[in-house]
């Protein structure tokens, strides 16, 4: 909940510290399968692996960012001024 109104002045510290929390417990819990599961099933989802590392891994400025874990092809359309990104 404190992420979801990241761009208010008031609480932006509190969202920033919120999804630093879930990126961190995200990339213990994605750890922690790699560790502990089966190489079988390792190899049958590793795709889903490698799209889970990879948001893990982007940043805000970041091009070609994943916007929706289920529906890959999804990209953020700029609002505005055409000569705006």
């Amino acid at each position: 909940m404190a992420s979801r109104h990241f761009r208010h002045v008031w609480r932006r510290a509190k969202a920033k510290k919120a999804l630093k929390r879930l990126r961190t417990i995200a990339g213990v819990l994605l750890r922690e399968l790699q560790r502990k599961l089966p190489e079988s099933v390792l190899q049958k989802e590793a795709e889903n692996f490698a799209l889970y590392e990879r948001v893990l891994a982007q940043q805000p400025k970041d091009k070609n960012k994943i916007y929706s874990l289920h529906e890959n092809d999804i990209y953020c359309v700029g609002k505005g001024k055409d000569h705006k990104p």
